[in-house]
């Protein structure tokens, strides 16, 4: 790079930190920057808005200087999509995190994006009352982030999907407009949902600042059911009866392969194991727990426990956050969303990549919603490039012959230079591509991340 061309860089991000500063907003450069980097790309300026008004004036600002934006909450997802085309400015919604309104006898309430999720669930709970959105990282995961991705945990079976839970939003378009789409009340006027078109579109369309949910009551008591299997299809076997049974537990899942241990390392220990998990009134978790056991039993269960609401909600949470955290983190992972009846034939694809690239692997399945997470383990420190690519590959193949859809979700970076993370692309693509050059012509918020470097 040329002294020149230097000097004209500093000269304009000299001019972008002015305009910022002018506004009263703060920003950050130099190596503190790094902390933001995403997928290898660095901003070269962080802005802090603390409110929508806040993020409206930065978006103005890169908008006038022509720079890439990417709105990041607590980083807990990161890896999600494809590597960013550029990144010149990072917008930090931390501090875009007020409680707006709640109104516990309508189940509604109101919150700035930058909330985390953690936090709402307390505010909630004192009101009896829950957010059914359940991510990993939730004590970091802010609900922006949460619903920017679109990520689904195993409470969404029976409560609904984030498109669902919301009633009402406001988002910072890429010039700056502000824009407010439904109400905080669960009857609001018909036509189309705005909102809908933001959750899981990774930021590309909008930053979204506030968002209205209506809300579910929490059950009064709670427990989970677990048991192992000698097999993993007894197991898979065992979850489908129960999601076919007529019972109505808050989630059932699944997991397979290698337990993970230290540093993402696998065991050999492990069974396949099921864990469903009930919630009610005293009277109807006890009946749940009875029908759920004589399932487990007539199944071959080698081993079940019941297990109270505390302890449970740890091994909850630690299975959601599984992948996610630093410790953690797989050499590569893949989201399928297959039918129910077809996740046992994705585990069963598992296997059989395993036997022929040596790699260890661990799934957890949400089998009433035909979700399955697949994660590589990095044992040793040691894996094959190759290897990992050809079983992102050929589970992905795997999944796309049930008729289902895959996103990787973890891969190293430098696959992701050939390869599109969301897969093969859809009928939709043309309605997302127009959809973008409407409310993003310039292409200034999140370039190239999305489902056809969008």
């Amino acid at each position: 790079m040329s002294i020149k061309t230097v000097s004209a860089n500093l000269t304009r991000l000299e001019g972008i930190i002015s305009s910022l500063s002018s506004l009263s907003i703060d920003t950050v450069t130099g190596d503190a920057a790094s902390d933001y980097s995403v997928e290898g790309k660095t901003p070269s300026v962080i802005a802090r808005p603390v409110s929508p008004q806040g993020i409206s004036e930065v978006m103005s600002v890169a908008s006038e200087h022509g720079l890439s934006v990417e709105p990041l909450g607590g980083m807990t997802r990161t890896s999600l999509g494809n590597s960013p085309d550029s990144l010149d400015l990072a917008v930090d919604m931390s501090g875009v995190n007020q409680v707006l309104a709640r109104n516990a006898a309508d189940l509604t309430a109101t919150f700035e994006a930058g909330i985390t999720v953690s936090r709402v669930q307390e505010i909630l709970a004192e009101h009896g009352q829950f957010l059914a959105i359940d991510p990993p990282l939730p004590d970091r995961a802010t609900i922006g982030g949460t619903l920017a991705v679109g990520w689904s945990g195993p409470m969404t079976w029976q409560n609904w999907s984030p498109r669902d839970i919301v009633i009402g939003m406001r988002t910072v378009m890429a010039d700056g407009t502000i824009t407010k789409t439904g109400g905080q009340v669960v009857k609001n006027v018909s036509g189309y949902d705005m909102a809908r078109m933001h959750i899981g579109a990774l930021g590309t369309l909008g930053i979204i600042a506030e968002v209205s949910f209506k809300l579910t009551p929490l059950p009064s008591r709670q427990a989970t059911v677990m048991a192992t299997f000698d097999s993993d299809a007894s197991c898979l076997g065992a979850a489908l009866a129960v999601y076919g049974s007529g019972l109505t537990p808050l989630a059932i899942s699944t997991l397979h392969g290698q337990q993970p241990g230290a540093g993402g390392r696998g065991t050999d220990e492990a069974r396949p194991s099921l864990l469903v998990r009930i919630g009610g009134r005293a009277r109807s978790v006890q009946r749940q727990i009875d029908d759920v056991a004589s399932i487990y039993r007539q199944s071959g269960s080698a081993q079940r426990d019941v297990i109270g609401d505390n302890d449970a909600a740890m091994m909850w949470r630690r299975m959601g956050d599984y992948g996610w955290t630093e410790e953690t983190t797989p050499v590569a992972g893949i989201r399928a969303n297959v039918l129910p009846s077809d996740t046992p034939r994705i585990i069963q694809s598992m296997q059989d990549i395993e036997d022929s690239t040596g790699l260890a692997w661990r799934a957890t399945t949400q089998t009433a919603q035909g979700v399955v997470d697949i994660h590589w383990l990095n044992i040793e420190g040691e894996y094959s490039t190759e290897h990992v690519r050809s079983a992102i590959s050929r589970t992905i193949q795997a999944v796309l012959r049930t008729g289902g859809t895959a996103v990787v979700t973890h891969a190293p970076a430098s696959m992701k230079e050939t390869l599109d993370v969301w897969g093969e692309t859809t009928s939709a693509i043309d309605t997302m591509r127009n959809l973008k050059r409407q409310f993003d012509p310039n292409r200034v918020l999140n370039p190239g991340r999305f489902m056809g470097s969008i």
